[in-house]
């Protein structure tokens, strides 16, 4: 799984050029959770890090349990106060919209899993921002791969 060290390293060296609230870069947040199946079920959810959202993971479960059931395309779901709607799927990568929007841009939530992790960036913009996102999610899960070779 790696330890907890390298992985707060490899985090905040991927954070920091990537993530902003102010949209001048490709996020606006970013979550790492570990859904580590070895665990019971009721600490299924271990947030490793988190820049800008502020997950609990109480407010976690139904969305954890959607993509472990393979089921989050099936209805909307939530982040915070916003609520989503998956548009795409490839392998294992929901692509959702924003359908409460406050921008007329509007926003996005890419969410990908690499066992044992699941990654949550958000973002702000049309389909342009995001393939930016989930360019620079991509970036941050090939990394993850290598750290827990």
């Amino acid at each position: 799984m790696g330890d907890r060290a390298t992985l707060h390293r490899l985090w905040e060296k991927w954070a920091l050029p990537f993530i902003s609230v102010s949209g001048d870069k490709p996020l606006t947040g970013a979550a790492l959770i570990n859904v580590s199946a070895d665990r019971p079920s009721r600490f299924y959810t271990l947030i490793v890090e988190q820049e800008v959202l502020s997950f609990k993971p109480s407010g976690m479960r139904p969305m954890m349990e959607a993509i472990r059931n393979n089921s989050l395309h099936t209805d909307y779901f939530y982040i915070g106060p916003d609520k989503y709607l998956v548009t795409a799927i490839l392998e294992n990568v929901y692509c959702a919209r924003c359908v409460n929007a406050r921008n007329l841009s509007g926003c996005g939530v890419i969410i990908s899993r690499h066992a044992p992790f699941i990654i949550i960036a958000t973002y702000e913009g049309a389909v342009c921002e995001a393939c930016k996102a989930a360019e620079v999610v991509e970036s941050f899960l090939d990394q993850l791969s290598q750290a827990v070779a």
